[in-house]
């Protein structure tokens, strides 16, 4: 696609601006990242607080250009989000956004009335416009109703169809570069498509990419299919579960993307123990069948309503070209010993044998996340976590080429606290230090920051951070403000970021530079459209390039 084409399809999404926009009542959340597992991040909150599948989540990491995930899978108290493809891997601890939907408030009764308070008159009923079909008419009028069955159910569907298109122009030093990204996808549920009570989902979208650097231009499109699996059961009264397809496993995500089947025997007790077996597409952009395959077996104890404990302990066993390559043990917990403290614990364990050549016979925690919250009240809370990667000796295409002295010594501990305070009920602060080491080297860093809603009106926001970071190649300290405000549906917000930074170990010795960015944006709703566009110039030293971003959103 020419720049002139380009430009001309921004211009017919702008005017869509005209269009009357339908304002949806709307709740704001902001927690943290409690875990991070390949593409995959874990939030402590769930359908208590209001989410949904399918909710946007905004990755507000200092530093990085702004990042989104999808909710995918949805617990009481926890939820499930998968990152774009081409975003930067966050760190666990994290600050993300939500923006759930407001239920009306219902008035309610005073939780102690006096005794001889006069008691609220109830409504006459208007008539009842529609009979009770029993089939049988002496039945009492209280008797247990007959649920329908999958035959007399109505099939469902529901999903988005997205479009987001980036075009990049970097014009600093003696560079003059184009590059354009546009994503066509889809994420299609239909409930009940065969009138058995399953559920039938697509998840897929098409990419094209082009450049044009210097006197060479090029472009490539990319159609890629990342979920398609038919399941059925899994609800409250259903013995069983079984999914078969391009899936990831509701309970053991952590292994990745399975081409294959899965099933799930669901006991009163909410014990539920299940195995699966499948291929493992590589974890790669066009997500093709890969040299892979392997079973899992599971246990998962998830209480019905919220209780104070839930966990899985999962084991895998993987071949590669018909060789055996990883035994991996998953064991994941979530814990609420009181009401004020959550704990949130995951291990990844790789088994070896005589046959690693490089870690040799034993045990080995690959991953391990910890994270535990201290909440006393809406008022304030608090967070420490600490996080262990290494990486594993296995013949899948994504490690199979890392060199020996990685395999064999590589390894990063983090360590991170963070606190968060409401001065009032529109001012919230937070703080975040994290300290890390790997096998060569160690570092630092942390932010300050504020979100201030109603600042100057009920819709008008004020979100700002400053941070720093020690790291092994660059240092650098930096801030950030946004100021946003609600113009009758249309959210519209500008964003400033300053980094200044040193580039060490280079041939020309220490390099320090600044880097500004100024971001306006606008994001509007239309009934069942959704439009976001932003426009992003960015200066500094050898730095001079602008960006335009849309995303247009379409749910049925």
């Amino acid at each position: 696609m020419n720049r002139l084409a380009f430009h001309s399809v921004i211009s017919a999404m702008v005017c869509l601006c005209t269009m009357a926009v339908h304002a949806t009542a709307q709740t704001t959340i902001e927690t943290t990242i409690t875990s991070v597992s390949g593409r995959s991040i874990y939030l402590d909150v769930g359908l208590n607080q209001g989410v949904i599948a399918d909710l946007r989540v905004d990755i507000l990491e200092p530093g990085f250009e702004q990042q989104y995930a999808l909710i995918i899978d949805v617990a009481g108290k926890s939820c499930r989000a998968e990152l774009q493809l081409e975003a930067p891997i966050p760190q666990t601890g994290a600050l993300v956004r939500l923006v759930v939907p407001t239920k009306p408030e219902v008035e309610q009764e005073p939780a102690t009335a006096e005794p001889d308070a006069p008691k609220k008159q109830v409504p006459e009923h208007p008539p009842w416009k529609s009979t009770i079909s029993r089939d049988d008419p002496e039945a009492p009028l209280l008797a247990k109703a007959k649920r329908s069955s999958p035959e007399e159910r109505p099939t469902e569907i529901r999903g988005r169809i997205f479009n987001q298109i980036r075009y990049t122009h970097d014009g600093g030093g003696d560079r003059s570069n184009d590059y354009t990204f546009l994503r066509l996808g889809a994420r299609v549920e239909v409930t009940n498509p065969f009138h058995l009570g399953g559920r039938l989902l697509f998840q897929g979208d098409i990419d094209h990419n082009g450049f044009d650097v210097v006197s060479t231009d090029d472009s490539d499109t990319l159609g890629r299919v990342e979920r398609l699996s038919y399941a059925i059961g899994g609800h409250e009264f259903s013995p069983f579960r079984g999914e078969i397809g391009r899936f990831y496993s509701v309970y053991v995500p952590e292994i990745g993307l399975v081409d294959g089947v899965e099933g799930t025997l669901i006991f009163e007790n909410n014990w539920r123990l299940g195995v699966g077996a499948g291929s493992y597409p590589p974890p790669f952009e066009d997500r093709d069948f890969g040299k892979d395959y392997g079973v899992h077996i599971f246990a998962d104890y998830r209480p019905k309503t919220p209780g104070p404990l839930a966990g899985t302990l999962a084991y895998q066993q993987t071949w590669h070209e018909g060789a055996p390559d990883q035994n991996l043990l998953v064991a994941r917990v979530n814990a609420k010993p009181t009401e004020t403290l959550s704990i949130y614990g995951l291990a990844l364990v790789n088994i070896y044998t005589s046959s690693d050549t490089v870690k040799g016979s034993g045990v080995e925690l690959t991953q391990g996340n910890l994270n535990v919250r201290y909440t006393p009240d809406r008022w304030k809370g608090a967070a420490v976590g600490y996080t262990r990667t290494l990486y594993p000796e296995i013949d899948r295409g994504d490690f199979d080429l890392l060199p020996e002295d990685l395999l064999r010594d590589g390894q990063v501990d983090r360590v991170y606290v963070s606190a968060w305070v409401r001065a009032t009920d529109e001012l919230r602060l937070t703080a975040r230090v994290n300290q890390w080491s790997d096998q060569s080297d160690d570092g630092y860093g942390g932010d300050l920051g504020f979100s201030w809603q109603e600042v100057w009106s009920e819709t008008g926001s004020l979100r700002g951070n400053v941070y720093f970071s020690d790291g092994t190649f660059t240092d650098g300290v930096g801030a950030r403000l946004r100021v946003g405000e609600n113009y009758d549906g249309y959210d519209v917000g500008v964003q400033y970021d300053f980094y200044q930074y040193t580039n060490s170990g280079m041939l020309s010795g220490d390099v320090t530079s600044s880097r500004h960015i100024i971001r306006p944006e606008v994001g509007w709703r239309n009934g069942a459209w959704r439009y976001n566009f932003d426009l992003s110039y960015t200066f500094g030293d050898a730095e001079d390039s602008y960006a335009l971003r849309s995303y247009i959103e379409y749910r049925f």
